[in-house]
């Protein structure tokens, strides 16, 4: 996508996934709201409210991208079939927030909030990607901005100590890998071979 090798299509399908994930990260935020402790400080319940109501904003501005810059129909936008990888990372999100303490339901946002960060920051030094493309625009562009990456970081560097233990990092370890994995299952479901972009095992394109 970076370097307009895939057609424009396949971000648009991409864009309309990350819009169904969108709206199940609301709930995602919703739920591990309501595993926060009853002792905590007014502070921290007022701050956590913020987050969900941010995250409706995020979807709205994101449906708004994917109409105005992407050219999405609204009627699209509507009606989006939800692929695999997308049932599955809601349904890894949703089921975590049943198992798993109020903490560590932040690991799983590692690979969201600062795996994109880190991955838009060296595609955006990379020489080969293409500035001018809906992809750079729309995604890459955005995810430079670096300070939400920030303030996770710091957010689970302050905080670990008090959840931490042998079992407790074993768990991260597991949420991490497996956010990781469905993030980038999100980006593969759009990889799908198409009749202008069909590479033979020798990685040849057909069509040259």
């Amino acid at each position: 996508m970076a370097q307009s090798v895939l057609p424009g299509s396949a971000y648009q399908d991409f864009a309309k996934q990350d819009y169904l994930y969108l709206i199940e990260n609301v709930r995602f935020k919703a739920l591990r709201f309501a595993k926060l402790k009853s002792t905590a400080q007014l502070e921290e319940w007022r701050a956590q409210s913020q987050r969900i109501t941010s995250a409706v904003n995020i979807v709205e501005d994101w449906r708004k991208t994917c109409i105005e810059d992407l050219k999405i129909p609204a009627s699209e936008m509507k009606n989006i079939e939800p692929s695999a990888a997308q049932i599955g990372y809601a349904s890894f999100l949703n089921g975590q927030t049943i198992l798993d303490d109020w903490f560590s339901l932040y690991i799983t946002t590692i690979p969201c909030i600062y795996g994109w960060s880190q991955i838009a920051k060296r595609l955006d030094e990379d020489p080969r990607t293409d500035h001018g493309t809906p992809f750079y625009k729309t995604f890459i562009k955005p995810n430079l901005e670096s300070e939400s990456a920030k303030k996770l970081c710091q957010f689970i560097e302050a905080n670990r100590k008090f959840w931490s233990s042998g079992v407790t990092e074993n768990v991260w370890n597991t949420l991490f890998r497996t956010a990781l994995k469905f993030e980038i299952a999100l980006f593969d479901s759009v990889l799908v071979e198409r009749a202008d972009f069909a590479l033979p095992p020798d990685g040849i394109n057909r069509n040259n």
